[in-house]
């Protein structure tokens, strides 16, 4: 037992010993690479950067102050690698002018028209006559048509609005292209349009399919008077074909909120449970950017018990009211305080009649 313990041991410490020697050795090759010069750490500023011919390769480089080669120079690495300020970036600087926005056009480049169009705007400039007259031309063409509206939707000025509006309104082009140019004043809101779109939706024959385009175009204009014609039009339609149209084009017009909430004031005094209804949907969509008219009306309709004592039917009162409370917790703000009071106290019946119940 004590040889075969001995024996052990001197096989174990032989095998230590060679390892150690392997070791020993695979440090002095890495220390002495491939037997060139030795590096003298006092004076030699040679760095190892990467030379491009494989992941791993890599070579000395001599960084000298004194040499012009560039290459040589961006490996300042008393700077972080770069010389002296940064490096500044090179190259032909690109400027988005009309001409620039009319190769893009010519060429069919769809998404960097619409860049150049917001980029011309936003540093003060105007999109060409000539350019919108093209864009309305391409709505003309079924493959060249949505496209098109994108663009005039984003250009902002009066001249394009107007444009934009009178394509609408001549009954010479096609439904299609009016509908087209409707769409995009839904999207570019030019209150320039407002006129001409006010006096299509009385043209005598008026096809119903324009008025879907027409409403929205109204919507995307926005303001009192835009308010006004759409509330005219809702109390017309209120409950036809055309009412979802009025109401989703409410949802989204801008500085109405003086028409509807003296709209909804009528309609709740007057009795008128539906369009009562329907203005209370118009300021759900509104939420958060309803304006402070709008909000001070459907907080009467919440806090008053005797604000709908115009509406005959106990069951229509109910809802109006519930209505009433979903389009204030859409708006927020001040209004969620009546709203989770309300709840509150519908909570504490509710707990009343259970308690009753059990009694």
């Amino acid at each position: 037992m004590q040889s075969t313990r001995g024996s052990t041991r001197l096989v174990l410490v032989g095998v230590l010993s060679a390892a150690a020697v392997l070791l020993v050795a695979s440090l002095a090759v890495l220390l002495g690479g491939d037997g060139g010069p030795p590096v003298d750490d006092a004076g030699d500023t040679r760095r190892f950067v990467p030379d491009g011919a494989s992941r791993t390769a890599r070579a000395r480089v001599d960084v000298d102050d004194d040499e012009e080669d560039d290459e040589e120079d961006i490996y300042d690495w008393s700077d972080g690698g770069r010389v002296e300020g940064g490096r500044e970036p090179w190259g032909d600087v690109f400027a988005v002018t009309p001409d620039s926005l009319r190769r893009v056009l010519a060429d069919r480049h769809w998404e960097e028209i619409r860049r150049q169009i917001d980029v011309l705007q936003r540093n003060g400039g105007q999109v060409p006559t000539d350019v919108v007259e093209a864009l309305l031309q391409l709505l003309t063409g079924e493959d060249t048509r949505i496209d098109a509206v994108l663009a005039l939707g984003g250009v902002k000025s009066d001249e394009a609005g107007e444009m934009l509006a009178a394509r609408a309104s001549d009954s010479s082009w096609p439904l299609e292209v009016r509908a087209a140019a409707l769409d995009a004043i839904a999207v570019n809101g030019s209150p320039a349009a407002l006129g001409l779109v006010q006096a299509l939706l009385v043209q005598p024959d008026l096809d119903p399919k324009l008025l879907r385009h027409a409403y929205p175009a109204l919507g995307g204009i926005g303001g009192p008077e835009a308010a006004r014609t759409l509330v005219a039009a809702l109390q017309a339609h209120a409950d036809d074909d055309l009412t979802g149209s009025l109401v989703s084009a409410l949802g989204k017009a801008r500085g109405a909120g003086v028409a509807l909430a003296q709209t909804l004031r009528r309609a709740r005094d007057g009795g008128d449970a539906g369009l009562a209804a329907l203005l209370l949907q118009v300021g759900h969509l509104h939420g958060a950017a309803a304006d402070d008219a709008l909000r001070t009306e459907i907080r009467v309709l919440i806090e008053d018990s005797a604000a709908l004592e115009a509406i005959a039917k106990p069951e229509r009162r109910l809802a109006l009211r519930v209505s009433a409370l979903s389009a204030a917790a859409a708006m927020g703000g001040e209004l969620l305080a009546p709203v989770v009071r309300m709840a509150l106290l519908a909570e504490m019946s509710t707990r009343r009649r259970e308690v009753s119940v059990k009694v």
